[in-house]
């Protein structure tokens, strides 16, 4: 879990919230008899997808880094994009306008050249939040930072993600256009929890009981 859900208190950016937990998790493996640390990968999803690179940045001794589904959009953007997608099938509902609208002010705000560190924005889901978290996003490119890394790079993408979708794949590809090492899966039935699904996907498929196809496990 991470440390937001079991431990908020001292969180301030990524890097209390996920990249410290990593760190020690990749450490207790290296410590581990049974576990031979020549091949160790950073596998990431989502958020952990998008910080993968950064994991790897910092351990040379890595095999690999798989991203499964990580954004490479910043972080606003890419919200108002899920808001307004989810607003699709009612556009008339005004909560749902109401929640797009919030949305945008935020990703106006965790945006402003002028966002100081000690500042308190307010999460249209997550309450308050420094604005530090958001400005050490901003200093953080992920596709930048996965190109410059040694290692082997699996990126793995569901067609049928609504989170992250078309235009983050399109950043890595981007990012890593001629780089060696890098190799890139689609799955066409696949959702954002990389579970097999048909028709329109939404978050109504997260409580539907499924398994991570076996090929992506592969």
């Amino acid at each position: 879990d991470k440390h937001t859900l079991v431990a908020p208190t001292g969180v301030v950016t990524e890097m209390e919230e996920v990249v410290d937990g990593a760190r020690e998790a990749l450490a207790l493996l290296r410590r581990t008899h049974e576990v031979d640390g020549r091949h160790l990968f950073a596998v990431g999803h989502i958020q952990g997808g998008a910080l993968a690179p950064r994991i790897a940045a910092a351990d040379a001794h890595l095999a690999g880094v798989v991203v499964l589904a990580g954004p490479t959009r910043a972080f606003g953007a890419s919200v108002v994009d899920q808001m307004t997608y989810l607003s699709m099938p009612d556009p008339g509902n005004s909560a749902l306008a109401a929640q797009i609208e919030d949305t945008r002010r935020f990703e106006k705000t965790m945006e402003e050249p002028t966002l100081r560190p000690d500042q308190e924005i307010a999460s249209p889901w997550a309450g308050q939040m420094k604005g530090a978290y958001f400005l050490e996003q901003r200093a953080y490119d992920p596709g930048r930072t996965a190109r410059a890394l040694a290692c082997p790079i699996l990126l793995l993408q569901g067609k049928r993600d609504y989170q992250v979708d078309g235009p983050d794949l399109d950043g890595w590809r981007r990012a890593l256009a001629g780089r060696a090492g890098v190799t890139v899966t689609e799955y066409p039935a696949l959702n954002p929890l990389f579970v097999s699904g048909v028709g329109k996907p939404g978050p109504a498929e997260y409580g539907e009981p499924g398994h991570v196809l076996p090929s992506v496990v592969e």
